[in-house]
């Protein structure tokens, strides 16, 4: 039993030969969704298949009907025949997805059983060997796959052991493809086009067969351009010399271990090329320039040649090393530029002008940065001003940490030794004596006197180069880092530029707490071990922040109605923990998660009472009477004053809460 019920039509071929066919077009067909599942590329099949010399084609019997459906599939396939209702059991021609379910079918059983040069399109299946002995271990191997599986071949249709075969309109031989005779037939027999209709139709089975002919593009030209009919002499002589072009082509089977050389050409309106391998054509290309291309120079019609060619051969070029020939020298030029560019190079290092000129200065190789190893190792100092101030320091000393990027500013009054000497003595006087100090040539830097300071306590020193301050880039750049944060805390103050002095330890507070990329961290942890706490804000909420009465939440309750917190009395508390004082007396410690403020007590007495008796206000039949008279007597006399608003007499209570009623 079946809901489907598709109609049976009869059809004969052109052998007078009667088929009956199932047309699902109105039925299963309009509710199947595609099955997108790709078939084999010809070209690329065609071009493994010529890589054998031995070849067996074998041609299944009603192809489909030898693929099985499922029990829940059957009734899909449902069918009105002489008064009765039959569906299949196997897949039926017609349905959507016939073709590429029976593909796939074929495709897994070679997949599954990993049998070797089988190459499948549909129900044609073509076996291959290099030789007699390997094709007949291949087609073995075959044999007794579809014996396994019962699928039965159309013996008539079936070809074993040749060394010629005609494949998808392919006549492969030895390595060597031709164009199929019999699918050539129609085109020998073509006549000379007498009208529009025929020279369109000629063209386009010309185009078909466009791969077999070198500059195709040229050679349809005449043909093209014809306009008037019966066709002129250069036109017929086009027509004759393609169809005869045809008859003879042939092209290599494509081997991808053999080198590729592609060839190109352009002329007044087409682009070509071809693709050989081992001196023999493997594929042709060409195409008519556009009309905006034909105003284009030579040198661009060649390059346009090579681009067009490469993109079309780009699944066989990319990824592998080929040589590229054209005529056009100047396009040789383009495609060879490294070459050319060395000699330019090399020219301009030997005249002495541009030597004079554009002095090309010697580039080192960049030394590796010695890197501190522990906080306070490597220290870099640098000063930055003079700086407009309010006081007499105009400078700041900078000192920073190598390891940690940890800064120190000092103000100063001076760039003298004796102030960096006094300045690093309460550096010192902290941290210890570091192992190495880097600054750059300032002579307060270079003078024997903190020379002699530094190695007194045992701590070495070096200098940057002349001109170079990358050389002591990590102390420069934050000389910048610094001011910019100082600059940020003056603007934020409503302060003078003058008075940064009074903002420098807050600025310090902040460059030192800001996450460092390079080192994963902020300065102050690397530099101390430990997370470093701010300045400003507060870490618990207000209501913590000072004694006095909370909320602390029951842990015990003799039923579920006794009140859920009772009044405490807070003493101190930091953010974990609080100490409070019970209403018993008894001090304890507690969580701050159990804690909540009481918040602040209502004053009934200050209430708005007439919000609540308009609110409350109960109006009976009189009241509405009484109303509108005085509504009535005010529009008479717009003058007087509205009536008194009769107000409630029932008594306002106060609410009663269980457990906070003082």
């Amino acid at each position: 039993m079946s809901p489907w019920r598709a109609q049976v039509l009869v059809t004969s071929n052109e052998r007078h030969k009667k088929r009956l066919v199932i047309d699902y077009s109105q039925t299963i067909n309009r509710y199947t969704e595609l099955d997108a599942y790709p078939f084999p590329n010809i070209n690329q099949m065609v071009s493994d298949i010529a890589k054998y010399k031995v070849y067996s084609t074998l041609d299944l019997r009603s192809a489909y009907h030898q693929i099985p459906l499922r029990e829940h599939e059957k009734k899909y396939t449902g069918f009105e025949a002489n008064g009765r209702l039959y569906q299949f059991r196997r897949v039926p021609f017609g349905v959507t997805n016939g073709v590429t379910c029976f593909q796939r079918v074929i495709d897994r059983l070679v997949a599954e059983n990993k049998l070797e040069a089988v190459f499948v399109y549909i129900d044609n299946i073509t076996i291959g060997g290099t030789d007699q002995n390997e094709h007949d271990e291949n087609l073995r191997r075959f044999l007794d796959v579809t014996d396994k599986h019962q699928l039965t071949f159309n013996e008539d249709k079936c070809v074993f052991s040749v060394e010629s075969v005609d494949l998808l309109g392919y006549t492969i031989s030895q390595g060597v493809l031709r164009p199929d005779p019999d699918r050539m037939k129609p085109l020998r027999e073509l006549p000379v086009p007498h009208s529009t209709k025929s020279l369109k139709r000629a063209i386009g089975m010309f185009s078909y067969y466009s791969q077999w002919i070198p500059r195709f593009s040229d050679k349809i030209k005449p043909l093209a351009n014809a306009t008037s009919f019966p066709l002129d002499s250069i036109a017929v002589k086009a027509f004759d010399d393609l169809k005869s072009d045809l008859e003879n082509a042939s092209i290599s089977a494509i081997d991808e271990a053999i080198p590729f050389v592609v060839e190109t050409d352009a002329s007044d309106s087409v682009v070509a090329g071809s693709l050989n391998q081992g001196g023999r054509p493997v594929a042709f290309f060409s195409r008519t320039l556009n009309a905006h291309e034909l105003g284009h120079s030579p040198v661009e019609k060649e390059a346009c040649a090579i681009i067009e060619a490469v993109c079309k051969w780009r699944h066989l070029l990319s990824g592998k090393h080929f040589t590229l020939v054209t005529d056009q020298k100047a396009v040789s030029y383009m495609f060879d530029s490294k070459k050319h560019v060395d000699d330019v190079k090399r020219t301009i290092k030997q005249c002495q002008i541009c030597a004079k000129v554009k002095p090309q200065y010697a580039k080192t190789n960049a030394s590796p940065l010695v890197k501190a190893t522990q906080p306070f190792e490597r220290l870099s100092i640098d000063f930055k001003g003079p700086l407009p101030s309010v006081s007499t320091k105009k400078y700041i000393l900078t000192v920073v940490d190598e390891y940690s990027r940890f800064p120190f500013a000092f103000p100063c009054s001076d760039m003298t030794s004796a102030t960096v000497v006094q300045c690093l003595r309460q550096l010192f006087a902290l941290f210890g004596m570091p192992a190495y100090i880097h600054s750059d040539r300032g002579q307060s830097f270079m003078s024997a006197e903190l020379k002699t300071f530094l190695q007194s306590h045992g701590v070495a020193t070096s200098r940057t180069t002349p001109y170079s301050p990358q050389s002591n880039g990590q102390c420069v750049r934050y000389n910048g880092i610094i001011w910019k944060a100082v600059t940020l805390a003056l603007e934020s103050l409503g302060l003078k530029e003058s008075q940064w002095e009074s903002v420098l330890p807050d600025a310090l507070h902040g460059v030192r707490s800001l996450l460092c990329t390079s080192i994963n961290c902020t300065p102050h942890e690397r530099f101390f071990n430990f997370t470093r706490r701010s300045s400003s804000g507060q870490s618990i909420p207000s209501w913590l922040a000072h004694p006095g009465p909370v909320l602390m939440k029951k842990h015990v309750r003799a039923t579920k109605y006794d009140p859920l917190v009772e009044a405490v009395d807070l003493l101190e508390a930091n953010p974990t923990y609080a100490h409070v004082r019970l209403p018993d007396g008894l001090e304890t410690t507690v969580s701050v998660r159990h804690l909540a403020p009481r918040g602040q007590p209502i004053n009934y007495d200050n209430l708005d009472h007439s919000v609540l008796n308009d609110r409350t206000t109960d109006i009976d039949e009189s009241d509405i009477e009484n109303t509108t008279q005085d509504v009535t007597s005010n529009m008479d006399n717009p003058i007087e004053t509205s009536p008194v608003v009769r107000r409630s007499t029932r008594e306002i209570k106060k609410p009663c809460r269980y457990g906070f009623d003082d």
